[in-house]
């Protein structure tokens, strides 16, 4: 119990770091849940491994996790969880491969809406995909302030997932100066507590970008590239590839610009040397005769 304890503290340590070590904590806790025939372990240690396959974009390997587990067997501790990741694959799985998922992840939700608590992380994934109320978006808006407060005030990890939330939900809202600020706040605590996961800079990248802020674009695309050596992402790596392309097409633009306009300088500054010669010269002719 004790070494399976300490296992799970450094894979949620590792978690959002580096994949490959917060697995290798969850691969020695599979390992402990088989000998002991611990079923609420394994069933688990199968769920956080998902969730980190799901993460880095290996979405067949998740897939495989899934498969391991009987439903039946789950219980309503785990169920939050369960759904919430089935949600977060079907949702990866658009964005890898196109398809459409809408109508699954609305069951998914649905289901969830009888599991999650409202002090749980899963209670915002009921509400996006479970909730079909007008007042969606206040209800998201009211939780996830809530949680990023007391987040913040303990200095949690979680406080970036609620302000990209947020972020996200203020965008649907079109209230532009609540989403940037609130997207920003979920860049900075991403940094401060060296999460991997690029998110909120993958959005402020884009955010940058569409509005001419390129360079500062490019700053935090670097930022986030360096950090793919430890968490790579193959679902965000298609997202990068055409943010790169945008910003590489807007600062390739704004040298063109610059040299145009260093151009025309130039050509001014000709024609003024040129007229300056000349009169110099008429005023030399003139004093001379």
């Amino acid at each position: 119990s004790e070494l399976y304890l300490l296992n799970k503290l450094l894979y949620e340590k590792y978690n959002t770091y580096i994949c490959d070590s917060a697995l290798c904590c969850l691969e020695a806790n599979e390992r402990l849940a088989l000998e002991t025939k611990n079923q609420e372990w394994l069933i688990e240690t199968y769920l956080n491994k998902a969730g980190i396959y799901i993460q880095t974009g290996m979405l067949s390997a998740a897939s495989a996790e899934f498969e391991k587990i009987n439903l039946a067997h789950v219980s309503p501790t785990y169920k939050p969880k369960y759904y919430s990741l089935k949600v977060y694959l079907l949702e990866q799985e658009s964005e890898l491969l196109g398809t459409s998922n809408q109508q699954k992840i609305q069951e998914y939700g649905t289901e969830l809406m009888k599991y999650a608590d409202k002090d749980e992380s899963a209670y915002i994934w009921a509400l996006l995909w479970g909730y079909h109320g007008d007042d969606k978006n206040e209800k998201v808006v009211e939780n996830q302030k809530k949680e990023y407060e007391k987040n913040s005030s303990l200095n949690n990890l979680r406080a970036g997932n609620n302000a990209l939330i947020l972020s996200k939900t203020y965008g649907q809202m079109d209230n532009e100066e609540q989403k940037v600020k609130y997207l920003c706040l979920a860049a900075l605590s991403d940094v401060r507590h060296v999460n991997r996961d690029p998110a909120s800079f993958l959005d402020l990248v884009s955010y940058l970008s569409q509005t001419g802020d390129s360079r500062r674009a490019y700053t935090y695309m670097d930022y986030i590239l360096q950090g793919q050596s430890f968490y790579p992402d193959r679902v965000r790596a298609a997202q990068m590839t055409q943010h790169m392309k945008r910003i590489f097409e807007e600062t390739h633009a704004i040298s063109e610009r610059e040299r145009h306009t260093i151009s025309v300088y130039f050509l001014c500054l000709s024609i003024v040397v040129v007229l300056l010669i000349i009169l110099f010269i008429i005023s030399f002719s003139s004093t001379h005769l």
